[in-house]
């Protein structure tokens, strides 16, 4: 089932994406995927290949990954942050096939080019042209607008997000496509299920929250709202204006708006938000206590990873009953917290975090496909031989009461 065709079918005229005063339909954003889609095939791109999406935060960059999707291609955003010498590794690292790119990002594309070999096909998308290089607005001139056929068990939502190689070279988490009936589960445990929701991007979406949850939300049918990038003040105005009601930030961003002067924060009306979810690195609890008060109770907080995504949630009556925690498993997730010998601690005693998750939704090069050491069968849990166990390389603990 093609399910942005049918949000764009029941409701052709509402907004799909919003950046700045640019505002795009579900018609539009549907008919251009389409378009996108014909064009990527029609350059002799294959599914199941690669695209890198080396881009700021914009109404292309989604297009970018929601038409490769279309074509059946795996796109994998590239992280602004990095070197000449660290952009040349993953395109070549992940055989891209394709890189879209914006204009800022020429002057690294430019210096790369001539060794990327695998690359096939350069795409801007900004006002700049090159000889060598493909434009968007030509391939949107050039591609149907009728829906793309995809193969027969073509996934849904495939991706690769890279690591930020802080220890090593970056690696690449392939994700084979989405677990509708999972994905629902764990988007309900974050109130994100409303296709009544307006999300704020507020994060870069090379991240695999800011850019995840910006699907996830238009799977629902929500709004999806994009800051090309973060500014406090410039949030809180996005919020009041399109009465956004979900978004994603990392501590740092929820920080930088309870520092603002509270004079500033009175200017702005933010009831609307229901679901702030929070990631990516430990909060203080001064700053959860300062979210709580100004938002009110719409505090999630999940730990996740790269190759897994949601694996614990946290629920707003327990952020600031629960200091310390990171939740209860997240849907379809199964927790081990073991020793260095790869046997279950006691309650209260540190340990590694494992997380297991089907393996037809994931697949890294970090991936363990048995059970860890130490869970075999007959312990009291439930440890399924045929889900992938991924070491997190995090230390935790559980605690002695759910509740």
């Amino acid at each position: 089932m093609d399910i942005l065709a049918a949000h764009a079918a029941g409701h052709p005229d509402k907004a799909a994406l919003i950046e700045g005063d640019r505002v795009w339909s579900w018609a539009e954003l549907v008919e251009r995927r389409n378009r996108l889609g014909h064009a990527l095939l029609g350059l002799g791109l294959e599914p199941g290949s690669t695209v890198i999406v080396y881009a700021a935060n914009s109404l292309e960059h989604c297009l970018a990954g929601t038409g490769a999707r279309a074509a059946g291609l795996i796109p994998a955003p590239m992280n602004h942050r990095l070197v000449a010498e660290e952009v040349a590794y993953i395109l070549d690292h992940s055989d891209a096939a394709a890189v879209f790119a914006s204009d800022q990002f020429l002057p690294l594309c430019e210096a790369v080019r001539a060794g990327a070999r695998k690359v096939r096909h350069w795409i801007l998308m900004g006002a700049e042209r090159r000889p060598w290089a493909l434009h968007l607005d030509d391939l949107l001139a050039q591609g149907s607008p009728e829906p793309v056929e995809l193969p027969a068990g073509a996934a849904f939502g495939a991706s690769i997000i890279y690591t930020g190689g802080t220890t090593g070279k970056p690696k690449g988490a392939l994700r084979r496509g989405i677990d509708p009936q999972g994905l629902m589960e764990t988007l309900r445990a974050m109130d994100l299920l409303d296709p009544n929701h307006i999300h704020l991007v507020a994060g870069p979406m090379y991240h695999s929250a800011p850019g995840g949850l910006a699907l996830y939300a238009h799977i629902v049918g929500a709004t999806v709202v994009i800051m090309p990038r973060f500014d406090p003040e410039r949030a809180l105005e996005e919020i009041q204006r399109h009465r956004c009601t979900s978004t994603f930030m990392a501590p740092t961003l929820l920080k930088r708006i309870v520092d603002l002067p509270a004079s500033v924060r009175a200017r702005y009306d933010v009831s609307s938000m229901r679901a702030i979810i929070m990631a990516a690195a430990p909060c203080p609890m001064s700053v959860k206590e300062a979210v709580v008060e100004y938002f009110g109770p719409a505090l999630y907080e999940f730990y996740g990873s790269s190759e897994l995504g949601v694996n614990t949630v946290l629920r707003p009556e327990d952020v600031l009953r629960k200091p310390g925690s990171c939740g209860r498993a997240a849907p379809g997730k199964e927790i081990a917290l073991l020793d260095d010998d790869g046997k279950p601690v006691p309650v209260g005693e540190p340990g590694e975090l494992y997380v297991s998750s089907s393996p037809a939704s994931s697949t890294s090069t970090t991936r363990i496909p048995t059970r860890p050491p130490g869970c075999a069968a007959g312990t009291g849990t439930r440890w399924a031989t045929s889900r992938t166990w991924t070491p997190t390389a995090s230390t935790t603990s559980v605690t002695a009461s759910a509740t």
